[in-house]
């Protein structure tokens, strides 16, 4: 009775577990879950918009793009001052760096009353003062206009680099750049042209702006370094250094012996449409009648990897009387590195 009944006990309990196995079949079990997922994601390229407006009086603004009124009265005497004032503005969304420049495009030299030579260039002086745009700035525009003891050292016109390093904007911000030009009270008569032969000046100023090493990537945020050149000196120090480099105006080179710069790192020379030029004017030199030949005339000593890129023209010239270039003479002499 009771085998009959283990039997019966058992096949139940069979049947049960095979009747819950079906049951099982064709459904699910519950368990706890979670997920996230990220939203619409858009890749956009960042853009680089600079917009400069100038002002004469402090009030009036213009777009300085094709501006041609910029200190041209003709009443330039002792004494005499003008002031413009730009508004430099990052509208875009990156960072970026900029320079200002007094880019000379051409001089005439005039005559004065005693048959002297008259130039402008060595006459003018150039004052500057740069201040960020905000309450104080507003205050300093207008005192830029009344007050000529606002500005810090001067310089001549010839030599004049308004920024001589690169300023530096974040999106939204923005610099007010005043410009003062004075033909001092102490120049005399040298500067009183004959009637006939008026000494002129033709320029422009160039405002340039590139990225500046701001945003970061994954790797750090020195992959849009890049240098602007707008002298001698900057050129051979960016040079010596190494890296991206780029030529804000033309760059003409001091007369010398031996080279002009060591091209030791790596780098890469941007043209950007501008030009290298050595002149040698020199000829007797040395004023004992005999004109003297200079060894080892050169620009560029390649001891590293050098390209250059973009329209432009780098040359050297020889103006000197009877004078030429004995030994070495080379634009580019690459000595152990690539050209």
């Amino acid at each position: 009775m009771k085998k009959k009944t283990m039997k019966r006990a058992l096949l139940a309990s069979a049947l049960s577990l095979v009747l819950c196995v079906s049951m099982l079949v064709g459904t699910t079990y519950a368990w706890f879950t979670d997920s996230v997922a990220s939203a619409n994601n858009i890749i956009k390229s960042g853009n680089l918009d600079l917009e400069v407006q100038y002002t004469l009086d402090g009030e009036n603004w213009d777009s300085l793009d094709g501006a041609d009124d910029l200190f041209q009265k003709d009443l330039w005497e002792p004494g005499h001052t003008e002031v413009v004032a730009l508004k430099i503005e990052n509208k875009g969304s990156l960072a970026l760096k900029y320079s200002a420049n007094l880019n000379l495009i051409n001089e005439v030299v005039g005559k004065n009353k005693d048959g002297g030579d008259i130039v402008l260039s060595d006459i003018l002086t150039v004052g500057t003062l740069v201040q960020q745009v905000n309450q104080f700035g507003d205050i300093a525009v207008m005192l830029a206009f009344e007050n000529e003891n606002a500005y810090k050292g001067t310089t001549s016109f010839k030599n004049a680099n308004i920024l001589g390093k690169n300023q530096e904007l974040l999106p939204g911000d923005a610099h007010y750049v005043i410009i003062k030009v004075d033909m001092a009270e102490t120049v005399g008569n040298e500067a009183n042209h004959d009637g006939v032969n008026a000494p002129s000046i033709e320029f422009g100023i160039n405002v340039f702006a590139t990225q500046f090493t701001y945003e970061k990537d994954s790797f750090g945020n020195q992959y849009d370094n890049l240098t602007i050149v707008s002298t001698e000196a900057q050129l051979a120090a960016a040079l010596a250094n190494g890296g991206n480099i780029m030529l804000a105006n033309d760059i003409a080179i001091t007369d010398g012996n031996g080279f002009s710069f060591a091209a030791a790192k790596d780098s890469v020379l941007h043209l950007n449409g501008n030009n290298i030029v050595k002149v040698s004017t020199n000829s007797d030199i040395n004023g004992d009648g005999k004109f003297t030949s200079f060894d080892n005339q050169g620009i560029f000593q390649v001891k590293g990897n050098l390209s250059v890129v973009g329209d432009g023209v780098i040359s050297m010239e020889n103006t000197g009387a009877n004078m030429g270039w004995n030994a070495l003479t080379a634009v580019f002499s690459v000595e152990g590195g690539n050209l």
